[in-house]
């Protein structure tokens, strides 16, 4: 089998050929022989920084890489028979035979391919890869711990060859392939805007609701500011302006997402119901798919006590302020009415004992009774539910 080597010198560059033996390891995977894209797999020749040119999958190889069960110990094979974890001492010899098997066929991965390995890997046997809490929750997408502990381990293979770090410079966002060929190319480029969208399913709706015109929404606007301005934020008329703020969605996107963006002020003058818990919420509810108070219940929920437990079982964390806490915890427990939800406030006041945090940084303590004109003015409507 004959290589085409290429010797680096300073700014100097040459070809030769060296033959190398034709045999194969048959049990490492064998990198495709398509010619459509090249890599460079370093060598060390005395002083000099050698590149081998060969043939490589480009993108396309983690997906149809071969993941080499046969190679792994038979600790994890018996592991992964039995649905069972495996120790750090076998998931990092694993780690170092995955990567010496993946950089036959890119001597640096992408980050991006090495997750797909690692999902793929999670995906076969989740019981044994996955990542998961104690109680057998899945952890994220389940596979992120396996993909940065590949990804370390490249990282430090390559850390002192600089020739597998160079990457191919990618083509901007605005060029083109006929940008040669376009007057227009000559100009200065457009710098990249920031972008708030991500997540959203609804940033800039197009399409008016059925059987409206932007004459009937403004309509719709103006009334919403007469029924703050004659009820203000607490309201009577809860169901007429639940459907007037869905019905006007396009119209709060387009004020929003309006260049230059409005100030504050102006917003609030014009959407002034955008700025109560409940119709922000349900905006938001519209704008990502996600009621935010169902999530951040079901989150303390599951969350909120497995901190509780564990600060509980922490003889270093129960004492002094976390304790207190948690004797206050359980004796409303014990003599609260059903359906007052004390957890929430408990989890924050743990958190702030346990990082030894003022809780003026997150609460402001105030006499009601003596400030009852200032509060009146200053109100915070938490009736997010309408109850």
């Amino acid at each position: 089998m004959v290589l085409v080597v290429s010797v680096i010198t300073g700014d100097c560059q040459s070809d030769i050929s060296v033959t190398t033996p034709s045999a194969v390891d048959m049990d490492s995977p064998r990198p495709c022989t398509s010619s459509s894209n090249q890599d460079r797999t370093p060598v060390t020749a005395g002083n000099k920084s050698v590149a081998i040119r060969r043939s490589c999958t480009g993108d396309s190889w983690a997906e149809s890489f071969q993941i080499p069960w046969r190679k792994l110990s038979s600790k994890i094979q018996k592991a992964i028979t039995a649905k069972k974890r495996i120790c750090p001492a076998e998931k990092r010899a694993m780690v170092r035979s995955l990567v010496d098997d993946m950089r036959q066929f890119d001597p640096n991965p992408r980050l991006e391919h090495v997750k797909i390995v690692a999902r793929r890997i999670v995906s076969s046997y989740p019981d044994t890869f996955e990542d998961r809490t104690d109680e057998g929750e899945r952890l994220g997408n389940g596979s992120y711990s396996l993909a940065m502990k590949l990804k370390t381990r490249i990282d430090h293979v390559n850390r002192n060859n600089s020739v597998v770090k160079i990457r191919q410079v990618r083509r901007r966002l605005h060029s083109r392939p006929d940008a040669a060929n376009d007057s227009a190319s000559t100009d200065e480029p457009k710098k990249r805007q920031p972008s708030d969208r991500y997540g959203c399913i609804a940033w800039q709706p197009e399409e008016l609701p059925s059987g409206e015109t932007y004459d009937t929404l403004d309509d719709k606007k103006t009334q919403l500011m007469n029924i703050f301005a004659r009820d203000g934020p607490s309201t009577c008329s809860v169901g007429e302006v639940d459907e007037l703020m869905k019905v006007t969605f396009v119209l709060q996107r387009r004020s929003i997402n309006a260049d230059p963006p409005p100030p504050l002020s102006e917003l609030q003058h014009e959407w002034p119901y955008l700025f109560t818990p409940r119709w922000m919420c349900s905006h938001f509810c519209q704008l990502v798919g996600t009621s935010v108070i169902s999530t951040m219940q079901d989150s303390m929920e599951k969350k909120g006590k497995r901190i509780v437990r564990f600060l509980e079982s922490d003889s270093f964390a129960a004492k002094g302020k976390v304790k207190e806490v948690l004797l206050q915890y359980h004796e409303t427990m014990h003599a609260q009415e059903s359906g007052h939800d004390i957890l929430s406030p408990t989890v924050m006041l743990l958190l702030l004992a346990y990082f030894k945090e003022e809780e003026t940084a997150l609460f402001q303590l105030t006499d009601v009774s003596n400030n009852c004109n200032k509060c009146k003015k200053t109100a915070v409507y938490t009736k997010v539910n309408g109850e």
